[in-house]
């Protein structure tokens, strides 16, 4: 069966999803901001499953929506509070060329024409680290940088 798409997505959602995908990943190869837009685009479907089945928003990934996946309270450290990256994804725009390389890869895996990496991972860490959490889960893949969870 294939995939859908439960919602319009806004130019918010997608200027949200290229503001993440910068803030996290902007030093990336092409592969490895895709595979970071597509752990967002994992917690979204994660999301809207378990808004069907429990009919609240998912603890971790938010409303179901794009925006909300992005933007859940400590979930990208890009829009922690306090980090480096906070003020500088509200600054960043389309005179940025890593911002519209990030738009378009967001395009591209919410268009179907970027396939996801990282088999399905709805978490990733930067390879240096080993957070708490990254214990109890099964990795599926490394790029880059950065390590991929289920």
């Amino acid at each position: 069966m294939k995939e859908q798409n439960r919602y319009n997505i806004s130019l918010f959602d997608m200027e949200t999803l290229a503001r993440t995908i910068w803030g996290e990943a902007r030093g990336e190869s092409l592969e490895g901001q895709a595979a970071v837009g597509w752990v967002m685009r994992n917690r979204v479907l994660a999301a809207q499953a378990f808004i069907v089945r429990h009919k609240r928003a998912h603890p971790l990934f938010g409303d179901g929506t794009l925006v909300g996946a992005c933007r859940a309270p400590w979930q990208f450290s890009a829009w922690n509070p306090g980090d480096a990256n906070a003020l500088k994804l509200m600054r960043t725009g389309f005179d940025d060329a890593a911002y519209c390389q990030a738009f378009a890869i967001g395009a591209q895996i919410w268009g179907g024409s970027i396939k996801d990496p990282t088999g399905g991972a709805t978490h990733y860490h930067h390879h240096a680290i080993e957070p708490s959490w990254a214990k109890a889960m099964k990795p599926t893949a490394l790029i880059g940088a950065h390590m991929f969870y289920v």
